[in-house]
């Protein structure tokens, strides 16, 4: 079983702050690597076009310094086409090209000698993109093993989250849980005074986000966030994401990526012992 421990300096393991040793020793003794992936995106009036980068961020880095498992530059561009135009700040990477980039860093991780990676996102838009690359490099790379998962439901907090925004959490944005955890980590990037309650919108039809909220925000309970909540959402989710990288970093496959006749074989020969 690899030993995952918290760094003895009490910082997280930061690889844009590695030599290339140090990241060769990691490859070989951990071989897992975390990703925040995040956004450039408008939230509201009152918080920072980097607020999901910002948490994704902040919660790779708790967990890196109680395991030690390294946390790559974040992905700071990512999917943020549902936003619309109406807001200005946002600054979207099309589909294919998200996908695109992800595979090239994929390619370089593994160069590097690493052989799993949790990709921890921050924003939803970047959910199906990052996952088809990975399915589509892993089909090509099957002993590079990868997670693709929103952090917060590593630590099961998604249903606090989506407190203030129960009939649509699917539009849930810069609202009371993403303020709260601003509050927590860049209190100084926060803007309450121009913080507003805008509810969701219940619909059929997909749209964008400056189709449903005059603001940008959907939430209705933005202006109640505080510091305190964020610290909350941020420890329970650090604890999720802990445990998964101590499942994740020695997990085996249940089966081996076989060719069709091998397969067919072990299958008769299962039979044949019954």
């Amino acid at each position: 079983m690899t030993a995952l421990a918290p760094t003895t300096n009490g910082r997280p393991v930061l690889w844009g702050e590695l030599t290339w040793p140090e990241i060769l020793r990691l490859g070989e003794e951990v071989g897992l690597v975390m990703w925040p992936c995040g956004s450039v995106e408008q939230h509201g009036p009152h918080l920072p076009v980097t607020t999901d980068t910002l948490h994704a961020q902040e919660a790779a880095a708790r967990a890196s310094t109680l395991t030690g498992v390294p946390v790559l530059p974040p992905l700071l561009y990512g999917d943020s086409l549902v936003h619309g135009r109406s807001f200005p700040g946002t600054i979207s990477l099309r589909s294919e090209t998200l996908i695109a980039m992800a595979k090239d860093v994929l390619h370089w991780v593994r160069h590097s000698g690493f052989t799993r990676m949790l990709m921890l996102c921050g924003h939803g838009g970047n959910i199906v993109p990052l996952t088809v690359a990975t399915r589509a490099f892993t089909l090509e790379h099957p002993e590079f093993l990868t997670k693709v998962v929103m952090w917060p439901a590593l630590g099961g907090v998604e249903d606090v989250m989506i407190r203030d925004v129960p009939d649509a959490p699917e539009y849930i944005h810069a609202g009371w849980s993403e303020t709260s955890l601003i509050l927590a980590i860049r209190e100084d990037l926060v803007h309450m005074d121009l913080a507003v309650d805008e509810p969701e919108r219940a619909l059929g039809f997909d749209y964008a986000v400056d189709r449903v909220s005059l603001s940008g925000v959907v939430g209705r309970e933005t202006t109640s966030a505080s510091a305190d909540a964020g610290r909350d959402i941020l420890e329970r989710g650090t604890e999720g994401i802990v445990a998964a990288l101590r499942v994740l970093v020695d997990e085996v496959p249940p089966f081996a990526q076989d060719t069709p006749h091998e397969r067919l074989r072990a299958i008769r020969a299962r039979t044949a012992g019954s």
